[in-house]
C-alpha cells in the first residue's frame, strides 16, 4: 500500500511539473510583445513619437550622453518630449525595498506617460539596472508595451555609427 502511494504522489507530482512547463511558455508567447530591441531597431525608431526611451542611470551619467531625444527632467528639456531619466534608485526606499505603489505611480506618471500602451524602451549604463523598471511598469502598472534595449549607453555611446546627445 505505501509503494502504491509513493507512486500516485510521483506521477501526480511529474504531472504538475509537465503542466507547468507546457503552460509557462504558452503565458509568456501569450504577450505577443518581443520584450527585447536591438541596436539595429532602436535608431531607426527613435522618430516615433509614441517611443519613450526610458534612460535609468544616475543624472550625472545621463549628463555626460545618452540616447537622442532623451530628456532629463530634473535638468530641462531635451529635443523629443516624452522620454525621460528616472533612475532605479529612485524605486527603492533607502532600505533596499520597493518605495509604495502610490510614489511609484506618481513617478511614473510624472515623468513618463499614464497612457499604458506607449512603447517603452529602457536602458540604463551596463545592461543590469533597467530591468526594475521595466517590471514595475508592466507588473505592477498594467503597461503592456515595455521593451529593453540590449545594448546599453557604453555600447550606445561607444559606437561612432550610432546618434548620441550630450
Amino acid at each position: 500500500m505505501k509503494k502504491s502511494l509513493c507512486s500516485r504522489k510521483s506521477l501526480l507530482y511529474f504531472g504538475i511539473l509537465v503542466a507547468l512547463v507546457v503552460a509557462v511558455p504558452m503565458t509568456a508567447s501569450a504577450r505577443e510583445i518581443t520584450p527585447i530591441v536591438s541596436t539595429d531597431w532602436l535608431p531607426a525608431n527613435l522618430n516615433n513619437t509614441r517611443l519613450v526611451v526610458l534612460d535609468v542611470r544616475k543624472v550625472e551619467e545621463y549628463k555626460v550622453g545618452h540616447i537622442p531625444g532623451a530628456l532629463n527632467v530634473f535638468y530641462g528639456m531635451g529635443h523629443r518630449p516624452g522620454a525621460v531619466n528616472l533612475p532605479t534608485s529612485y524605486a527603492y526606499n533607502p532600505d533596499g525595498t520597493f518605495k509604495t505603489v502610490p510614489e511609484l505611480s506618481a513617478m511614473i506618471n510624472i515623468n513618463i506617460s499614464d497612457d499604458q500602451t506607449k512603447e517603452i524602451i529602457t536602458y540604463c549604463d551596463t545592461g543590469k539596472f533597467y530591468t526594475a523598471w521595466s517590471f514595475i511598469m508592466t507588473e505592477l502598472f498594467g503597461y503592456s508595451n515595455v521593451k529593453v534595449y540590449d545594448g546599453s549607453s557604453q555600447e550606445w555611446l561607444n559606437d561612432p555609427s550610432l546618434p548620441a546627445e550630450m
